[in-house]
């Protein structure tokens, strides 16, 4: 037995031993999930002789993707250049797009500078509110909402249309993108190019 195995519940190693197919685990904070999908990896690299490069750890946030990499690190004997993958969405999607599309960093907008385009945009359609920060945050959680959704339906407010409008015919024009933008982009150029997506496959 893996000497990762040794401290986890029957439930953990039921997950970590899991076979092929998906496999979900429902479990509260504290609960021990990093340390599962770590065993996990771990597992399948040693005992079940999957090549470490083929496996892809996705995370929300950077703080869990290090930890996550960290103890597999710790657990894991594969050599060095063979490392299964850790990483966030953002992060991962990014590298693929700077790879195949030539994203470059220096681009990309930070939360900041889309709260100020965004107020420039308010403070010629509705002067008023302009300085209104929770008006503007609302706004930028809207365009947001109707992004994850993937469904202009989800558009009802006419203003919150022609601001979209206006922020997206200003990234075209500055050759800018979005936190936003990297997930949509990376979907889209998945979906429209065979040949990339067999390459990440």
């Amino acid at each position: 037995m893996n000497s990762c195995l040794h401290s986890l519940n029957q439930e953990q190693m039921k997950a970590v031993r899991h076979g092929e197919g998906p496999c979900m685990v429902l479990a509260g904070p504290g609960t021990g999930k990093t340390t599962v999908i770590t065993s996990r990896v771990v597992n399948l690299t040693e005992s079940k002789a999957v090549r470490p490069e083929n496996i892809l750890v996705v995370t929300f946030s950077r703080a869990a993707a290090n930890e996550m990499k960290e103890r597999y690190g710790r657990l894991s004997m594969a050599r060095k250049g063979r490392n299964a993958s850790f990483g966030t969405f953002h992060s991962i999607f990014y590298k693929l797009l700077r790879q195949y599309k030539g994203y470059r960093l220096e681009d990309l907008l930070d939360e900041n500078s889309k709260f100020n385009i965004i107020r420039s945009f308010v403070r010629r359609l509705e002067p008023s509110l302009a300085e209104d920060d929770e008006h503007i945050r609302n706004i930028i959680g809207d365009m947001e909402y109707v992004i994850s959704t993937m469904s202009d339906a989800e558009i009802v407010n006419s203003q919150l249309r022609r601001i979209m409008e206006e922020y997206n015919d200003f990234k075209r024009q500055s050759g800018k993108y979005d936190y936003d933008d990297i997930l949509s982009d990376c979907l889209n150029m998945l979906a429209e190019n065979p040949k990339i997506l067999k390459e990440v496959r």
